[in-house]
C-alpha cells in the first residue's frame, strides 16, 4: 500500500483533463482559479482490478478519486491491472478509470461510479474498461440515436458543453455493462435493471437528452423505472426521471443531464 499524510490542496469544480500536483506518491488534480480547501485524512482503504471483458488486466489505465470539491487523487494501474488508495475520507468521491491513450485497451469507455465510504472502511471496487459497439456522429439538430442495443438518446451537438478543458464533442457511444461486471450502486434504493458506460464522458446537457429504452429485459408492461447517472461533479448518482414500460419500450419523462453511467432501477 502506498501512505498519505494529511494535507490540503486547492479544490475546483471540474477535474477534467486540468493541472496536477505532483506530491510525491499521490497526485492531486486541481483548478488553478479557486480556493476551497479540502482535507484528505481518512482512515478507508480502497482497490481493486481494472480488467477487459476477457478478465485480461488493463496496465496503465488512468484512476481519478474524486471529492465533490473537484479536488482528485490519482493512480495508474500496474501490470496486473490493479490500483490502490489509502486513507479514504468518510464521504462520497468519483471514482473514473480512463483507458490508456495507447495499445490494445485504447478506445475504451470510461467507466464511472460514484461511491461513499464510513469511516474506516476498506472496500475491494473491481472496475471493467469495455469497448463501444460503435460511435454515433453527432447531428446538427436533434435527432434520435441508438448509441447502445436498445439505448437510444436524442441528441444534437450543440446540445453538449464539454467539461474544462476539453475538446466539443462529434461523437457518442455507449456499452451495457453485464450484471456480473457491474461497479456498486451506493446510495440508489432499487434493484439495477441495466447499467451503460456512456461518452462523451462528463458532457453536460443543459436542457437534459431525451432517453428511451427498448425492453429487452421482458419488463411488465405499465411498470415504472427510474433513471440515474452518475454525476462526476457531484461525485453521487443524481436522478434523471422516469420510463414506464410499454408497447414500444420504456418511455417517459427521463432526460439525461450529463454524459456518464445509466442505470435503469426497479425502485420496488
Amino acid at each position: 500500500m502506498r501512505w498519505l499524510v494529511a494535507f490540503s490542496v486547492v479544490g475546483c469544480t471540474s477535474t477534467k483533463d486540468m493541472p496536477t500536483i505532483d506530491t510525491g506518491d499521490e497526485t492531486l488534480t486541481t483548478d488553478r482559479t479557486t480556493t476551497t480547501t479540502t482535507t484528505v485524512s481518512g482512515t478507508g482503504e480502497l482497490s481493486g482490478y481494472v480488467l477487459a471483458e476477457d478478465g485480461r488486466p488493463i496496465e496503465e489505465a488512468d484512476i481519478r478519486f474524486c471529492l465533490a470539491s473537484g479536488s482528485c487523487r490519482t493512480d495508474k494501474t500496474d501490470a496486473k491491472g490493479v490500483y490502490s488508495f489509502d486513507d479514504v475520507d468518510a464521504v462520497w468521491h468519483s471514482l473514473e478509470v480512463v483507458p490508456p491513450n495507447e495499445g490494445p485497451f485504447a478506445g475504451r469507455v470510461v467507466a464511472f461510479a460514484p461511491v461513499v465510504f464510513e469511516d474506516g472502511e476498506v472496500r475491494t471496487i473491481d472496475m471493467p474498461l469495455l469497448p463501444p459497439g460503435g460511435s454515433r456522429l453527432l447531428p446538427a439538430t436533434a435527432a434520435e440515436l441508438e448509441v447502445a442495443t436498445g439505448l437510444f438518446v436524442t441528441v444534437a451537438a450543440d446540445d453538449l458543453e464539454p467539461p474544462a478543458f476539453a475538446e466539443p464533442a462529434t461523437e457518442m457511444h455507449a456499452v451495457s455493462v453485464p450484471a456480473d461486471r457491474q461497479p456498486p450502486i451506493d446510495g440508489v434504493a432499487g434493484t439495477v435493471v441495466a447499467m451503460w458506460f456512456m461518452g462523451p464522458f462528463d458532457h453536460h446537457a443543459a436542457e437534459g437528452l431525451p432517453v428511451r429504452i427498448a425492453n429487452d429485459f421482458e419488463l411488465p408492461v405499465d411498470a415504472i423505472y427510474e433513471v440515474w447517472v452518475g454525476s462526476y461533479g457531484d461525485a453521487m448518482w443524481v436522478p434523471a426521471g422516469s420510463l414506464t414500460v410499454t408497447e414500444d419500450g420504456l418511455v417517459g419523462d427521463a432526460k439525461l443531464p450529463v454524459v456518464s453511467t445509466v442505470i435503469l432501477v426497479d425502485p420496488a
